[in-house]
């Protein structure tokens, strides 16, 4: 069994693992998270230009689809979904932030 995550791109151009290990006793949080910019403050991001805005009593729609993959037919067509939407380009995994955050 498995759970697949959809979203548009173009409305969210982000997807971020993350993980917190701050309290190894109570064990650790892992995020995926699809949005519109990483988890930096916004005074960071504007030079990677991913503060997106909205005017006054503008609306914006983001479109997210779960699934739960029951059985291997249903996890394997979810791959081949992906593998598809990758024509085969490899996935870009960053190591070193993007933004250079001052030692506190």
């Amino acid at each position: 069994m498995g759970v697949s995550l959809g979203f548009n791109i173009q409305q969210l151009p982000v997807f971020s693992l993350w993980k917190n290990t701050d309290t190894q006793g109570q064990g650790y949080v892992t995020g995926l998270e699809p949005g519109t910019s990483f988890a930096y403050n916004r005074s960071y991001q504007r030079a990677l230009h991913l503060v997106p805005t909205i005017g006054p009593k503008e609306e914006r729609h983001f479109d997210i689809t779960y699934t739960l993959l029951v059985g291997k037919v249903a996890v394997d067509k979810a791959l081949q979904q992906v593998q598809s939407i990758q024509h085969g380009r490899p996935t870009e995994i960053r190591k070193v932030p993007l933004v250079d955050l001052p030692k506190e």
